[in-house]
């Protein structure tokens, strides 16, 4: 089974590629966006602002809760200070596919 386009899995569970979006009127996941490069990218809307690292912080937060994981689980691994970041996951990857795919379809009401 091939993974979405933003999701790579790795040794210790899946690397999500994300784009943030601080200060947004409410906090939410997708859809995902295409960059000039055409890399794939799931979009991620924080409150919080970008200042000190707090929508970093929150964009963590809010997939380990769409994903149904403690905070832990996940991890910034690259773009702490930009909107295009890289986040590990701990899981295996056809489980955090599946979290991420549920949340995502919640969204959508």
């Amino acid at each position: 089974m091939s993974l979405a386009p933003y999701l790579r899995a790795t040794p210790a569970g899946v690397e999500l590629a994300v784009r943030a979006t601080p200060r947004a009127r409410r906090p939410g996941l997708g859809p995902p966006v295409t960059d000039a490069d055409r890399t794939s990218w799931l979009a991620v809307r924080v409150v919080e602002p970008a200042e000190g690292g707090r929508a970093t912080r929150a964009v963590a937060a809010l997939v380990a809760r769409a994903c149904d994981l403690p905070p832990s689980a996940v991890e910034v691994v690259a773009g702490a200070g930009s909107r295009w970041k890289r986040l590990r996951i701990a899981g295996a990857p056809a489980d955090v596919e599946a979290r991420l795919r549920a949340a995502l379809a919640a969204e959508d009401g």
